[in-house]
């Protein structure tokens, strides 16, 4: 066995990652109370480290989305006659989604493409979802519409069914409360064609509510994530398909046997991707798929809904790690490096330094470094917040103003809830697939009340 996977199976063991972040977190509360030189000055350094860390990281995520974007922006057109246009199958995976379906499948109509067909995916649902499906495909009996029922087994298996029966070359997933653009299509297809290597492209998600606080912060972290998505797209190695909107090669998917099932499907999307690039496929970014989607509106459905993502993605990318760093490819090793990195280094930096702070702070009231520290990174936020936002032409004030928000709560918020989620994942801890409620969208556009609970 050789060295490199000896110091893997090391640093990718949970005992391992335990003991590293509560020495950490430990150390820097004593360098917070205790009035030693030696110990503040290593936490200065940590903290230099940390800045370094998150600026670059920034920079880096606004450079490499600038250049994705010069680098595509002329591939715009489907390069075959409407005739030759490859077939695509849109899956739609549904459980207990009958107040938002057929708004769904009403985008999906309406899609500026030739040649696609439609299949709605029952999971066992106990509401009217199937009806609503089959009289929508009723009244439009002139699109190819197909309702499919199984018994419930979960949205991995759900989405293998549709793959199974998929008639495409290509399939489109999506989720049930989902809206795409009209052009979704001849985007996506078009960069298919247009690299035999790439077997799957991530999308845009974009909320159909951005009216209240949570809304708003969401609004923000999804938006500086689709710069990670096109910095990663440059190298064919974006992290994450996300659920609401995904196109892929569907015999790439079918060879390496579909979605997993079971435990390790809490983040199904994430877990494809980083399979099908371990395999050696390139997985990209498309900014002209375009997917409108509902987010938590409270905090109780927000945590459950990022309970699950994030113990499914810790259970994805832990699981593909190894191969990937482990590989003759150097971009695959760097990209594992990188998996590695954006699993421990944030949430290990974030709260020793959140723990520095408020005990340096209560202990001494020495606040004079850390401020530096803090508007170090609120500029860099706000920066980062300002290409982000640009499209909705937020004034900087606002900007400035949920910039501030998102560091000194909602972020805060979020990083204490992965820590949590984390420690449950070592432990073991017993998890399911969280409903989140669902808003029809007679109740978003009037902030009504919540509709029923769907999966």
């Amino acid at each position: 066995m050789s060295v490199r996977l000896i110091l893997l199976r090391l640093f990718c063991h949970p005992y391992f990652l335990q003991a590293m972040l509560v020495s950490f977190w430990s150390f820097c509360f004593v360098a917070g109370v205790l009035p030693s030189v030696q110990l503040n000055s290593i936490m200065i350094l940590f903290l230099f480290v940390s800045a370094f860390y998150q600026v670059s990281r920034s920079l880096l995520f606004l450079l490499g989305s600038k250049k994705f974007h010069s680098q595509f922006s002329n591939i715009r057109k489907l390069v075959v006659p409407d005739g030759e246009a490859p077939f695509v199958s849109v899956l739609v995976p549904a459980f207990n989604e009958e107040t938002v379906i057929t708004g769904t499948l009403n985008s999906l109509i309406h899609l500026d493409y030739p040649n696609y067909e439609i299949i709605v995916l029952d999971d066992g649902s106990s509401d009217k979802t199937v009806f609503v499906a089959q009289e929508f495909a009723k009244k439009h009996s002139n699109k190819n519409i197909r309702v499919h029922s199984k018994a419930n087994s979960g949205k991995a298996a759900t989405l293998n069914v549709g793959l199974e029966i998929a008639l495409g070359e290509y399939v489109l997933c999506i989720d049930a409360d989902t809206r795409i653009s009209k052009g979704t299509l001849i985007f996506g297809i078009n960069r298919m064609i247009s690299n035999p290597q790439l077997a799957a492209l991530a999308g845009i998600v974009d909320l159909d509510s951005t009216e209240d606080f949570l809304t708003k912060q969401q609004e923000l972290e999804y938006n500086v994530g689709n710069l990670q998505k096109a910095t990663l797209g440059l190298f064919g190695k974006t992290n994450v398909v996300p659920g609401p909107i995904g196109l892929f090669r569907k015999s790439v998917v079918l060879d390496m046997g579909g979605y997993t099932c079971g435990v390790g499907s809490y983040a199904e999307d994430t877990e494809i991707t980083l399979r099908i690039i371990a395999e050696g496929y390139q997985v990209s970014f498309e900014p002209q798929m375009i997917a409108h989607t509902q987010a938590p509106r409270d905090w109780f459905n927000l945590m459950k809904q990022r309970y699950r993502w994030v113990r499914g993605t810790y259970q994805a990318v832990f699981k593909h790690i190894p191969r990937l760093i482990n590989s003759e490819k150097r971009s695959d090793r760097a990209f594992g490096l990188f998996l590695y990195c954006e699993q421990v280094f944030p949430v290990t930096m974030e709260l020793g330094v959140l723990i520095y702070f408020l005990t340096k702070f209560l202990v001494y009231e020495e606040i004079a470094f850390l401020t530096i520290y803090l508007a170090l990174l609120i500029l860099v936020d706000f920066i980062v917040a300002r290409v982000c936002l640009e499209k909705i032409s937020l004034p900087r004030w606002r900007c400035f103003n949920r910039v501030l928000i998102c560091r000194f709560s909602y972020s805060i918020n979020l990083l204490m809830w992965k820590v949590f989620s984390i420690f449950e994942e070592w432990k073991s801890v017993k998890m399911g697939w969280d409903k989140v409620y669902r808003y029809s969208a007679e109740a978003i556009g009037l902030g009504g009340e919540k509709g029923e609970l769907h999966g």
